[in-house]
């Protein structure tokens, strides 16, 4: 980290989506510089674009000779950013750049490729990503905001630039120079323009950071967007699999797993998985409860089955068993609230409430009933195990 020149991260970089109007790169590099409220200018800047799209970027932005981007930061004693082929990602559809968005497909390749790049672009966490959403199509826009959401750190920044009417869709304006040019430049109705009178700004768009809410897995590289977004509303009301198979060979062991329909794999230990395995098969049954006359004689018919066949605990299995007569009901809650909290761990976008539900019978008095239940419908669960174990 530079303490001299006073920044916060090893690396600034800008992304920006880009249609066929790369002067959003230049305005909003000029934006920053005047607004150092917004952080330092980027030391790399990034760009999704299409096929049609990156052509005009290099022909613009990065020729040898009067390319905008290095004209910008020499007038305006910036330090030039990296942009070259390498940080211009051109959006593919079946190894195939894609020229423009027109079709469904060519709009999911967009959203794969700025979750690709947005992935990558947030894994060092000494770094610090400005995502520009002012330019190319709204779906483009759309996305990387979106994205953004999913994979944004907490240094990360969202901006929009804004620029004053007459220039905003002046081909040739790309940032106000050092020294205005009165009727310099012409207007979409031919009318001469004064540079001086060019005004930029930066909107800052706050968003939403869900990364630290997302399972590990929904991190990694190869979703597409549309899964992504398929396993985070998955989660957030769970259809659960449950899966307790035999060894392939004698001397093997069984394999067990949890995952969420349409979403990961959680994880869960062997104890966890045990007393989920329980209360789903009292879901299954009549009104879905234990009870304190009945928790105890599932929890050896139901759990300890599933327990001793785990391989991590098997060989503990039979002073687990004998310990089970001494076990209080005062003690199976605790472990009823150290199983709702590892299950809200694992599925930290479902209902706050998803777990084990403990009631009781108030009307009872003395012979209060507690009940146990899993707060998830019948048909949201489905078992898979030897018919032995699901008797």
């Amino acid at each position: 980290m530079n303490s001299v020149s006073g920044r916060e991260y090893k690396k600034e970089i800008l992304l920006c989506v880009v249609g066929l109007n790369p002067q959003v790169v230049t305005e909003t590099i000029y934006a920053m510089a005047q607004m150092p409220k917004e952080g330092p200018c980027p030391d790399e800047v990034h760009l999704v674009t299409t096929g049609t799209g990156a052509h005009k970027a290099r022909q613009e932005l990065l020729r040898p000779e009067g390319g905008q981007l290095a004209l910008l930061c020499r007038e305006h004693g910036l330090p030039i950013p990296r942009c070259n082929d390498s940080t211009i990602h051109v959006i593919q559809r079946a190894g195939r750049s894609v020229e423009d968005l027109r079709s469904v497909d060519d709009n999911k390749a967009a959203a794969d490729t700025i979750l690709d790049v947005v992935r990558e672009l947030t894994v060092d966490p000494e770094s610090r990503v400005h995502f520009s959403i002012a330019g190319g199509r709204k779906t483009m826009s759309y996305y990387l905001g979106y994205c953004a959401s999913l994979l944004g750190r907490s240094q990360d920044k969202m901006s929009h630039v804004l620029v004053s009417d007459s220039f905003e869709s002046m081909p040739e304006f790309f940032f106000p120079p050092r020294e205005p040019k009165p009727a310099d430049l012409n207007d979409e109705n031919d009318r001469p323009q004064d540079t001086s009178k060019a005004k930029i700004d930066l909107a800052d768009v706050p968003f939403i950071r869900l990364r630290r809410r997302l399972p590990q897995a929904l991190l990694a590289a190869g979703r597409s967007f549309s899964d992504t977004v398929k396993s985070v509303n998955a989660m957030q009301e769970p259809k659960l699999r449950l899966a307790l198979l035999p060894p392939e060979s004698k001397d093997g062991h069984w394999t067990w797993s949890v995952e969420v329909v349409d979403g990961p794999k959680l994880d869960l230990s062997a104890a966890h998985f045990a007393l989920l395995w329980m209360f789903c098969r009292a879901r299954q049954h009549a009104d879905g409860l234990l009870t304190t006359e009945t928790w105890k004689q599932r929890y050896l018919e139901w759990m300890m089955p599933v327990y001793r066949l785990t391989d991590d605990e098997g060989r503990r299995f039979e002073k687990k068993e004998q310990s089970v007569s001494n076990l209080t009901e005062k003690q199976f809650r605790n472990q009823i609230d150290k199983f709702n909290k590892a299950l809200r761990t694992a599925l930290p976008w479902s209902d706050e409430s998803f777990g084990v539900e403990v009631s009781n019978n108030r009307k009872a008095g003395k012979h209060r009933r507690d009940e146990y239940a899993l707060r998830i419908p019948k048909e949201s669960v489905t078992l898979n195990a030897p018919a032995s174990l699901l008797e």
